[in-house]
Protein backbone atom coordinates (compact mmCIF):
# COMPACT_ATOMS: atom_id res chain seq x y z
CA UNK A 1 0.00 0.00 0.00
CA UNK A 2 2.54 2.64 0.87
CA UNK A 3 4.32 2.08 -2.37
CA UNK A 4 1.21 2.83 -4.05
CA UNK A 5 0.84 5.98 -2.72
CA UNK A 6 3.98 6.62 -3.28
CA UNK A 7 4.15 6.28 -7.07
CA UNK A 8 0.72 7.83 -6.79
CA UNK A 9 2.31 10.94 -4.94
CA UNK A 10 5.41 10.84 -7.32
CA UNK A 11 2.92 10.66 -10.24
CA UNK A 12 1.16 13.88 -9.47
CA UNK A 13 3.98 15.69 -8.58
CA UNK A 14 5.32 15.23 -12.15
CA UNK A 15 2.05 16.15 -13.65
CA UNK A 16 2.06 19.19 -11.35
CA UNK A 17 5.43 19.90 -12.90
CA UNK A 18 3.98 19.48 -16.13
CA UNK A 19 1.14 21.40 -15.93
CA UNK A 20 2.56 24.76 -14.29
CA UNK A 21 2.03 28.06 -16.64
CA UNK A 22 4.90 28.91 -18.45
CA UNK A 23 7.16 31.49 -16.80
CA UNK A 24 8.15 34.88 -18.30
CA UNK A 25 11.95 35.02 -18.33
CA UNK A 26 13.43 38.28 -18.36
CA UNK A 27 13.69 39.85 -21.58
CA UNK A 28 17.10 40.14 -23.86
CA UNK A 29 16.15 43.72 -23.88
CA UNK A 30 12.79 45.22 -22.49
CA UNK A 31 11.83 48.67 -21.66
CA UNK A 32 8.77 50.00 -19.90
CA UNK A 33 8.34 53.96 -19.19
CA UNK A 34 7.23 55.01 -15.96
CA UNK A 35 5.91 58.50 -15.61
CA UNK A 36 5.56 60.37 -12.14
CA UNK A 37 4.26 64.02 -13.98
CA UNK A 38 1.91 64.84 -10.95
CA UNK A 39 3.91 63.79 -8.48
CA UNK A 40 5.31 65.66 -5.76
CA UNK A 41 8.51 63.31 -4.47
CA UNK A 42 9.04 65.31 -1.83
CA UNK A 43 5.13 63.82 0.24
CA UNK A 44 6.03 60.26 1.12
CA UNK A 45 2.64 59.07 -0.26
CA UNK A 46 3.65 60.21 -3.79
CA UNK A 47 7.07 58.94 -3.22
CA UNK A 48 5.25 55.57 -2.62
CA UNK A 49 3.20 55.53 -5.42
CA UNK A 50 6.37 56.17 -7.79
CA UNK A 51 7.37 53.59 -6.18
CA UNK A 52 5.24 51.09 -6.83
CA UNK A 53 4.46 52.04 -9.82
CA UNK A 54 8.25 51.42 -10.54
CA UNK A 55 7.89 47.85 -8.94
CA UNK A 56 5.02 46.77 -11.19
CA UNK A 57 7.35 47.90 -14.50
CA UNK A 58 9.80 45.60 -13.02
CA UNK A 59 7.14 42.96 -12.81
CA UNK A 60 6.38 43.63 -15.93
CA UNK A 61 10.16 43.84 -17.82
CA UNK A 62 11.69 40.88 -15.74
CA UNK A 63 9.05 38.25 -15.61
CA UNK A 64 7.84 36.17 -12.97
CA UNK A 65 9.15 33.05 -11.62
CA UNK A 66 8.00 29.94 -10.02
CA UNK A 67 9.13 29.54 -6.24
CA UNK A 68 10.70 26.48 -6.11
CA UNK A 69 12.92 27.59 -9.25
CA UNK A 70 15.45 29.29 -7.19
CA UNK A 71 17.90 29.42 -9.85
CA UNK A 72 15.87 31.38 -12.28
CA UNK A 73 13.95 33.02 -9.29
CA UNK A 74 17.38 34.63 -8.19
CA UNK A 75 18.10 35.80 -11.97
CA UNK A 76 14.64 36.79 -12.15
CA UNK A 77 15.07 39.24 -8.35
CA UNK A 78 18.54 40.42 -9.88
CA UNK A 79 16.45 41.49 -12.87
CA UNK A 80 14.26 43.69 -10.98
CA UNK A 81 16.83 45.21 -8.62
CA UNK A 82 19.28 46.49 -11.21
CA UNK A 83 16.47 47.45 -12.95
CA UNK A 84 15.11 49.39 -9.81
CA UNK A 85 18.26 50.77 -9.22
CA UNK A 86 18.58 52.14 -12.49
CA UNK A 87 15.38 53.96 -13.01
CA UNK A 88 15.74 55.73 -9.47
CA UNK A 89 19.24 57.34 -10.36
CA UNK A 90 17.35 58.13 -13.88
CA UNK A 91 14.37 59.85 -11.13
CA UNK A 92 17.76 61.44 -9.09
CA UNK A 93 18.92 63.17 -12.25
CA UNK A 94 15.96 63.95 -13.84
CA UNK A 95 14.80 65.69 -10.69
CA UNK A 96 18.22 67.24 -9.95
CA UNK A 97 18.18 68.88 -13.58
CA UNK A 98 14.68 69.79 -13.98
CA UNK A 99 14.58 66.67 -17.08
CA UNK A 100 11.38 64.69 -18.56
CA UNK A 101 8.87 63.42 -15.78
CA UNK A 102 9.08 59.84 -17.17
CA UNK A 103 11.71 57.18 -16.17
CA UNK A 104 12.14 54.09 -18.23
CA UNK A 105 12.90 50.78 -16.74
CA UNK A 106 14.74 48.76 -18.96
CA UNK A 107 17.02 45.13 -18.97
CA UNK A 108 20.65 45.44 -20.06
Amino acid sequence: MAKILTALGAAALAASALSAPAVAAPAAEAEVAVSYAGLDLSRPSDAARLDQRLRVAAREICGEAPILELRFSAKVDACRADALARAKADVQVAMRSGGSRVVALRTN
